[in-house]
């Protein structure tokens, strides 16, 4: 029967055979462990499945049985891990009882596991661990990128190898070194640029989704569609660094075939002197993510509470 409020009273039965098929969820974080059971007649005969219910109330029209079981299953296979070292432990011991009470606790565990999870998704919690999740997953990816390697280091040092190249009477042995340093210029910049691009899109994705959470907090939301409006700024950020990208290629690939004279090392230094803009672009974009941090840091803590 209907509770109040929309919500139904659901009771979720689940069940977990380790040495099965199901779920298949589960079965791949038991792996290490399931040859020791296999070849052990003492430890295999404590391995029953594990059964339990649990009941909640959740909005059936937000929520289906089968779906949230799967994704009971799939949520709980970090708990399994222990089981496994317990496991583990057993076989180094020599001591096949010790299998039966790794799964005595697994069984106590799993059932409180799942408990306070379904009370998370009656309340709404776990669309805001999910999103802060997400959150803090992709500002790592930008907090973890050191801006003086995306644009002015390499850019300064691709500056540097070209300017004796400059000269009427470069000789091989200068032809060379600017080779070189270039090349290390366009593999810092691929590796660091590459990493900027790839933070900076995952950072976008993640806004627009949490943006559109419609089962997250509000203030989660309004974070999210604040990054979301930064799109433009950001898509145009990755455009100059992409164009950078292919420049000191172009630069680093045409001196090591021996076709970057006096005058093409002149038009890349001028071009690159000429994205000394980017510099600021990107100490400017990294200070409004850092900023965007530490707002997330206090709804962190504001609603892991």
């Amino acid at each position: 029967m209907p509770a109040a409020g929309g919500k139904k009273k659901f009771k979720f039965k689940f069940e977990i055979d380790l040495m099965g098929t199901k779920p298949k969820e589960v079965k791949v974080d038991f792996d290490k462990a399931r040859g020791y059971i296999e070849s052990n007649k003492d430890a295999k005969k404590y391995m029953k499945p594990l059964k339990f219910e649990v009941d909640a109330e959740l909005d059936e029209t937000e929520f289906d049985e089968k779906t949230i079981i799967e994704d009971g299953y799939y949520a709980f296979r970090g708990c399994v891990v222990d089981f496994d070292s317990c496991v583990l432990d057993a076989q180094k011991k020599n001591k096949p009882e010790e299998v039966k009470k790794g799964l005595d606790k697994l069984q106590a565990l799993a059932t409180k596991w799942f408990q306070k999870w379904l009370k998370d998704k009656e309340s709404g919690k776990a669309d805001n661990d999910k999103a802060l999740k997400e959150g803090s997953k992709a500002l790592a990816g930008m907090e973890s990128i050191d801006p003086s390697e995306i644009s002015e280091g390499p850019r300064l040092d691709a500056i540097a190898a070209l300017e004796p190249l400059l000269a009427a009477d470069a000789d091989e042995k200068a032809k060379e070194k600017a080779t070189g340093e270039l090349r290390d210029a366009y593999d810092k910049f691929k590796k660091n640029g590459g990493e900027a691009n790839k933070a900076i899109k995952a950072l976008m994705d993640t806004s627009k989704k949490i943006a559109a959470n419609t089962k997250a907090d509000a203030s989660l939301k309004a974070f999210g569609a604040k990054i979301t409006k930064e799109k433009t700024a950001f898509k145009s950020l990755s455009a100059e660094l992409d164009a950078l990208t292919k420049m000191l290629e172009e630069a680093a690939e045409l001196a090591g075939s021996g076709k970057l004279d006096q005058k093409a090392a002149k038009t890349y230094t001028d071009m690159l002197k000429k994205m000394k803009s980017l510099d600021s672009t990107v100490a400017k974009s990294f200070t409004k993510l850092e900023n965007y941090g530490k707002e997330f840091a206090k709804l962190e803590d504001k609603l892991s509470k």
